[in-house]
């Protein structure tokens, strides 16, 4: 048993302590380290993965990379350009929440292992409710990053329109992206679900091929209550953290970083689009 981490979480929420928890259980042997705070040194070597909340993962992503540390996170608000540039370079890679849920980890495998022939295209659409309309942009980065995630080609052109939807705040992104090897990824992101207390709503992706259609609709499992005060539902899965750190440790084992690469370029080019009202190259 070596007293040496294998394995940094980077994190004070309940999905950094629960991968914490997951990864001691499947591995005693290998310790794991969790990292609660930016302000606490970096007492270990190991490859980091930063399950932090949106404010502080840029934060614990440039710690690890000052000290030289490779590192896996979930999408990173306005990156620096150090950060961008570690992008660039394979020392930091990007995943999705999204990649947590278990048909669509099933779903991202699938589509990488050429189930669905010669890939056309990809269809993303995420419905919120609307007193969760604050958090829209951390569910447009979380599909973006998993929809770039089905595709291994580098991204090409960007189009982006946006809508209130009757709000004073963008409520809306409509985006059209074109990547290297030809595929359109279609993506919708909206905050117009009834109000509700959970922000899960409706999500459904599609991949279209040659030879397959992949598809999957998390949120649609669930099981119905009925009761004495109606009907009411509740998502009977978990969002599980093992399937995070196994997408993690696929992308330290990826020879390349075009998922990641795509994915940044697609965060930081659909503002660019929008405001540009027409599509911009990449």
């Amino acid at each position: 048993m070596s007293n040496q981490p294998a394995l940094t979480i980077a994190g004070d929420n309940d999905l950094s302590t629960n991968a914490a928890r997951h990864a001691i259980a499947a591995v005693p042997d290998d310790p794991v380290y969790l990292w609660r705070s930016i302000a606490d040194p970096v007492v270990s070597k190991a490859p980091v993965v930063v399950l932090a909340d949106v404010a502080e993962r840029a934060g614990f992503a440039q710690a690890a990379l000052d000290a030289g540390i490779p590192a896996v996170s979930l999408p990173i608000k306005d990156p620096d350009v150090d950060l961008k540039q570690a992008i660039a370079d394979g020392r930091l890679r990007l995943m999705s929440r999204l990649h947590g849920l278990p048909t669509l980890a099933r779903l991202q495998q699938d589509a990488m292992n050429g189930t669905v022939g010669r890939r056309y295209g990809v269809f993303a659409s995420h419905r919120i409710p609307v007193n969760f309309a604050d958090e829209l942009d951390d569910v447009v980065d979380d599909l973006v990053t998993y929809c770039c995630s089905l595709i291994d080609a580098p991204l090409s052109r960007v189009s982006v329109t946006t809508s209130d939807l009757g709000t004073s705040e963008t409520a809306g992104w409509f985006i059209l992206a074109r990547f290297a090897d030809e595929t359109i990824a279609t993506i919708e992101v909206a905050a117009v679900l009834p109000e509700a207390d959970e922000p899960a709503g409706e999500l459904l992706i599609e991949v279209t091929g040659s030879d397959a259609v992949l598809r999957a609709a998390p949120e649609q499992q669930g099981v119905l209550i009925r009761g004495a005060e109606g009907v009411s539902r509740s998502n009977w899965y978990a969002e599980p953290s093992d399937f995070l750190l196994q997408r993690a440790t696929q992308l330290r084992d990826l020879e390349t970083n075009t998922t990641s690469l795509s994915a940044m370029k697609l965060m930081q080019k659909r503002f660019e689009a929008a405001t540009a009202n027409q599509a911009v190259e990449v």
